[in-house]
C-alpha cells in the first residue's frame, strides 16, 4: 500500500524521540538524507536548524531532480548512488525512516547483521528492542509481512 508524505519535520521529531539524542545534539556531526527529491533536502536543512541540529547534510540527489524528474534505477549513475545510499543507512548510528517503504524493510533489518547484538562500543545488548537503532516514522514497529 502507498504510504502517506511524511514531512521532514516528522523524521526530526522522530529522531529527537529517540533516548539520550537530546542530550547530545551538539556531538552529531553529519546527517545523511536518501531521497530522490532535492527539495526534501532543503526542507531537511530547515527543519534541523530550527531544531538547533547543527550537523552537515549529506545526500547524493542532485539539485535538478525533483517529484517531476524522479531517479531511473535502471540507469547506472541511479543504481550506482542507490545502493551508496543503502551502505549509508545501514552503517549510521541511528536509521530514521518508513518501514513500510522498500528500504527502511531492507534497511531495518541488515544494520542488525552488521551489529551482532553489540553496540558500537562492543557491549553486548539487546538491541533487537529498538531494531538496531531504526526508528520508523509510520509505526514505532518493524515487521515483516507475510
Amino acid at each position: 500500500f502507498e504510504s502517506r508524505l511524511f514531512v521532514e519535520e516528522e523524521y526530526v521529531d522522530k529522531f529527537l524521540s529517540i533516548p539520550n539524542t537530546q542530550d547530545n545534539l551538539q556531538n552529531i556531526q553529519h546527517c545523511y538524507v536518501a531521497t530522490d527529491e532535492y527539495n526534501v533536502t532543503m526542507g531537511l536543512q530547515d527543519s534541523l536548524q530550527q531544531h538547533n541540529i547543527t550537523c552537515k547534510l549529506h545526500y547524493l540527489v542532485p539539485p535538478e531532480r525533483n517529484k517531476d524528474n524522479l531517479s531511473d534505477r535502471r540507469n547506472q549513475d541511479d543504481s550506482r548512488s542507490f545502493f551508496t545510499e543503502l551502505y549509508m543507512l545501514t552503517h549510521a548510528t541511528y536509521f530514521v525512516g518508513t518501514f513500510n517503504s522498500n528500504v527502511g524493510a531492507f534497511v531495518a533489518p541488515f544494520r542488525g547483521c552488521l551489529r551482532k547484538g553489540e553496540d558500537e562500543r562492543g557491549t553486548k545488548k539487546d538491541r533487537f528492542h529498538h531494531y538496531f537503532d531504526s526508528y520508523g516514522v509510520d509505526r514505532d514497529n518493524w515487521f515483516i509481512r507475510k
